[in-house]
């Protein structure tokens, strides 16, 4: 059996019991190191401790443990007295054939000002992934434009504080996971600027940095240990505070 997350391991647990076969355990993220965001303070610590108890429970009891960067490796190992943890990075190894498609033939896309270098941020648009910092930079970039290319709860509220700077921005709706790429290909540069608003946030390998590198354009990202190593590695890219 296989848990997808902390919010799988009860059932997949009592179920690896009752039928007598092994679970693996794959964290997608560091469950307990997210970010509080929008819940409630109650909300939060309650489910922090559930959470807390169930991964001491059960993670230990798991046959396999897979995750995605190397810091949660080595904090589930710390945690959990695990002998091994595999680590499985969220990104191909090979990108695959990348066809540019202009952001520009997007529904909303006809904003876009096609003498103006394009800053693109991909993805959700939520706290703790950096875009309010990115929008407030962009006023120090009068030449440049930002695309946002996902939707999220601060959408709105991303909307009136273009305006109100009088910040070139444009929201465009998500496409379809295999035309990313694709479309990251027309822009200038990448930004993947997550802030670091818990442990996961700081451990984290996004997407979008993946999603940038194959479509072939460099990528301004987060000044975190591992993230730094892909980018410096890869050279596609400066990483900053």
């Amino acid at each position: 059996l296989h848990a997808h997350d902390s919010n799988a391991l009860v059932p997949v647990a009592i179920a690896s019991a009752a039928r007598r076969v092994p679970f693996v355990y794959d964290a997608h993220e560091l469950w307990l190191g997210r970010p509080r965001r929008d819940r409630s303070r109650l909300y939060f610590a309650l489910s922090q401790a559930w959470y807390r108890l169930v991964q001491r429970l059960a993670i230990p009891r798991a046959a396999a443990v897979v995750t995605v960067s190397p810091p949660i490796v080595g904090h589930l190992r710390r945690h959990y007295g695990l002998d091994r943890v595999h680590l499985v990075p969220n990104y191909p190894d090979r990108a695959g054939r990348v066809e540019r498609r202009e952001l520009r033939d997007l529904p909303g896309g006809e904003a876009i000002d096609l003498d103006q270098p394009i800053v693109l941020y991909l993805g959700g648009l939520m706290r703790g992934r950096g875009i309010e910092g990115l929008l407030e930079a962009m006023a120090s970039l009068p030449d440049a434009q930002l695309v946002s290319l996902g939707e999220g709860p601060l959408l709105d509220q991303l909307r009136t504080e273009a305006a109100a700077a009088g910040t070139r921005a444009t929201f465009l709706a998500p496409v379809a996971p295999e035309l990313v790429n694709d479309y990251a290909a027309s822009a200038t540069v990448g930004v993947s600027p997550y802030v670091p608003e818990g442990l996961n946030n700081r451990y984290s390998l996004p997407n979008k940095l993946f999603h940038y590198m194959a479509a072939g354009i460099p990528v301004v990202a987060s000044d975190f240990p591992q993230v730094r190593a892909i980018v410096g590695a890869a050279r596609c890219g400066v990483t900053v505070d």
